[in-house]
């Protein structure tokens, strides 16, 4: 396994990994990271370093804090908390067993693989979904909460829309002004 020191395309900041926000070679352990950021978000309705603040608290948090866990969490949160380490070689699925550690974790106790593989494993529960519209499932408060870019407002967004070139001169290769920038929020 190489490591990789690039950022393609507009990220999302919730997702990032320590090792991405940082500018660490990283490999596949930011995937394991965005597994348990996104567990996390399933649980909660919101990512476990969420700021309307801006990515510079966004960032702060990924490096420096822990997620906070309330008591329904159970298994999940060794799950999560496994996912999340800061230390990337830490991380659940990177060591020796790879994948097997998070196969074998007690979250997925009840997990018969080789028939989920199969596509022999019933959904505990499948709503009943009348239509594009049927929300009933959907809590209240998340369907009153007006949808929107957590990076961009509408000027900006208007902006780049207008830009005929927009990808000229693109290098998937960050720029030293943008690993400073990064490095920055990092603290």
């Amino acid at each position: 396994g190489g490591k990789t020191f690039t950022l393609v395309g507009e990220q999302s900041p919730e997702y990032m990994a320590p090792e991405m926000v940082s500018s660490k070679g990283y490999s596949k352990e930011v995937d394991w990271w965005a597994v348990g950021v996104l567990v996390y978000e399933m649980l909660t309705t919101k990512t476990p370093f969420f700021s309307d603040q801006g990515r510079r608290v966004i960032f702060a948090g990924i490096v420096n804090s822990e997620p906070v866990f309330h008591n329904g969490f159970t298994s999940a949160k060794t799950f999560i908390q496994g996912l999340l380490k800061k230390e990337s070689t830490k991380r659940l699925g990177m060591g020796k067993k790879g994948v097997n550690e998070i196969k074998k974790h007690a979250w997925f106790a009840e997990i018969d693989w080789s028939k989920l593989l199969a596509k022999e494993v019933q959904p505990p529960w499948t709503p009943d979904v009348k239509g594009a519209m049927d929300f009933r499932y959907v809590p209240k408060r998340l369907i009153k909460n007006e949808a929107r870019d957590s990076e961009q407002d509408e000027a900006t967004v208007a902006q780049g829309v207008k830009e005929e070139n927009k990808w000229d001169g693109f290098s998937h290769v960050r720029s030293e002004e943008h690993t400073s920038e990064l490095q920055s929020l990092a603290g």
